[in-house]
């Protein structure tokens, strides 16, 4: 699946206690790898012990 000129926000949760993020690493490079450009909030992957670093294409 192509996902040229798709543009996605991860952004990082404001709600207090939320662990969930809207898209893991695996799934953002996988989109990345086929066209779409993906904008990563800073510590956006936290709440789900996700490094800012693991989020790198």
């Amino acid at each position: 699946m192509q996902f040229q000129g798709l543009v996605l926000c991860v952004p990082k949760e404001i709600m207090p206690g939320e662990r969930r993020v809207s898209a893991i690493p695996e799934t953002v490079k996988k989109m990345i790898s086929n066209g779409a450009k993906v904008l990563v909030e800073k510590g956006a992957g936290l709440g789900s012990y996700f490094s800012d670093d693991e989020y790198q294409a």
